[in-house]
């Protein structure tokens, strides 16, 4: 009785040692760039009422800088995806807020996966790959870009959880970096 009292403590003290605080969320993984099936990604640009897309420019560039013939640049253009395809994987927007959903047309996707699989290929390091998300977006009017931010959440086939990709950006800061301003939505 002793023993199994001891054994007892023993493990009730173990557990407490363990250190994970179950009050707080886990932190998002990150997109493994080489394995993650990146063609399959559905993004979501989460902005303010009042900001959008521009039909056709967004882009996500794959580049594998490896030496001679296993290189890879693949900039895929972004299309628009069915409401379908994110539910219940995604949070409601924020107030005030809004998601345009995005995944890449066939032809993208299978370079994509061509690309990550010479990177397999070749035994590629992670550092050996970038992913470079291009949101271009356009206003309708009365949004500030120094007081607003936006995100770019994407969800992997089959994932509960999105990662971010940019995340809660201010949109002065990510359009410095396009070199371009805020055009006005057709």
């Amino acid at each position: 009785m002793r023993l199994a009292a001891v054994c007892l403590a023993l493990l009730l003290a173990g557990c407490s040692t363990v250190g994970v605080d179950l009050d707080t969320p886990a932190k998002p993984r990150t997109l493994d760039y080489v394995n993650d099936d990146i063609g399959g990604l559905l993004i979501a640009f989460d902005v303010p009422r009042g900001i959008g897309p521009i039909d056709n420019a967004s882009t996500l560039s794959f580049d594998l800088a490896l030496a001679g013939p296993s290189a890879r640049h693949v900039k895929a253009v972004l299309v628009p995806s069915d409401a379908d395809d994110v539910e219940g994987r995604l949070p409601p927007p924020g107030q005030g807020r809004t998601y345009y959903l995005f995944g890449l047309a066939l032809k993208d996707q299978a370079a994509l996966r061509e690309a990550q699989s010479t990177a397999r290929a070749a035994h590629a390091p992670a550092s050996a790959v970038t992913l470079t998300l291009a949101p271009r977006l356009c206003t309708s009017g009365g949004v500030d870009p120094k007081a607003v931010t936006i995100s770019v959440l994407a969800a992997l086939p089959g994932a509960a959880t999105p990662m971010p990709l940019i995340d809660h950006q201010l949109l002065a800061d990510l359009l410095a970096k396009s070199g371009g301003a805020l055009p006005p939505c057709s």
